[in-house]
C-alpha cells in the first residue's frame, strides 16, 4: 500500500470525521473510532479547504463528498 499523507483534524466539531487531507488529486478521510482512511479522487483542493474549516465536518461530508466521488478504502500496514 502507498504511504498516507499526513491527515489533519478538521476546525469544526466533529463526532464523525478524525481526519482529512488532500494530495495527489484525493481528499483522504479518516473516522472517528476507525483505523481505516479512505481516498475519494478526483476531488479538488478547494473543497479539502472548504472541509477543513466546515462548522459541521459530518454534514459537510454527507453533502459534499459521499457518493459524489470514486473512492478507495486504505486498511493501515499491520506489523
Amino acid at each position: 500500500m502507498a504511504k498516507l499523507p499526513e491527515l489533519k483534524p478538521p476546525t469544526g466539531e466533529s463526532t464523525n470525521i478524525d481526519a482529512i487531507a488532500h494530495h495527489d488529486g484525493r481528499l483522504w478521510v479518516r473516522f472517528k473510532g476507525r483505523p481505516t482512511v479512505y481516498s475519494y479522487a478526483g476531488a479538488p483542493a478547494d473543497l479539502h479547504g472548504q472541509f477543513m474549516t466546515a462548522k459541521s465536518p459530518g454534514k459537510f461530508f454527507r453533502e459534499n463528498v459521499f457518493g459524489k466521488f470514486e473512492h478507495e478504502k486504505h486498511e493501515p500496514e499491520k506489523d
